[in-house]
C-alpha cells in the first residue's frame, strides 16, 4: 500500500495522522472553554504596571 513495505512504518504514519486529527478535534472542542474574566487582582496589577511604566519612561 502506497509503496510502504514495512507494516510498522505504515502503522507509524497512520498513528501520526490519527494523532493530528484527534488534536484538531480536541482543540476545536475546547477553544472557548476558558474563563477569560479579569479579577480585581488582575486589574490592580495592570494599574501598578502602567504606573511604573509611566514613571520610568522619559
Amino acid at each position: 500500500m502506497l509503496g510502504i513495505q514495512d507494516p510498522w512504518v505504515l502503522t507509524a504514519y497512520l498513528g501520526i495522522l490519527i494523532a493530528a486529527a484527534l488534536s484538531l478535534v480536541y482543540g476545536l472542542a475546547r477553544r472557548n472553554a476558558g474563563d477569560d474574566s479579569l479579577s480585581e487582582e488582575d486589574r490592580r496589577w495592570a494599574r501598578e504596571e502602567q504606573q511604573l511604566d509611566e514613571e520610568t519612561l522619559p
